[in-house]
């Protein structure tokens, strides 16, 4: 990484606070990052359909289409999270907080009452 590349950086952010602030040299390296957090948490967040498809999206190395489903499944309106990735200046890494972030991920979240583990949508 020389002084002009990006920092590349991922913050989930949820109505109780942050729940991840990950920085990497790469966008790769990023998404390898947020995907770690998105295997270990979709089983608990996730409707088992959904669940199973970011396990096999990560499986066949869809980091960025896992990442997406996860957090943009309009079905999870107890949990929710929003994903802002941001380039910063590596040698000034501060994110202005009037900058928009180079993605936004997030679902619209319709008012349902359940959870995963709710059996009446079954």
């Amino acid at each position: 990484m020389t002084a002009s590349d990006p920092l590349h950086v991922a913050v989930v952010l949820a109505p109780d606070g942050p729940r991840l602030l990950t920085a990497a040299p790469t966008r790769a390296a990023l998404l390898e990052s947020v995907a770690g957090y998105v295997a270990a948490h979709a089983p608990d967040r996730l409707w088992p359909e959904d669940a199973s498809r970011v396990a096999r999206q990560l499986r066949d190395g869809d980091h960025e289409g896992a990442i997406r489903h996860y957090f943009e499944t309009t079905d999870r309106p107890w949990d929710e999270e929003q994903l802002h990735v941001h380039e910063v200046d590596a040698d000034d890494p501060v994110i202005d907080p009037s900058a928009q972030p180079v993605a936004r991920w997030h679902a619209p979240r319709p008012h349902v009452h359940g959870g995963p583990h709710d059996r009446s949508r079954h």
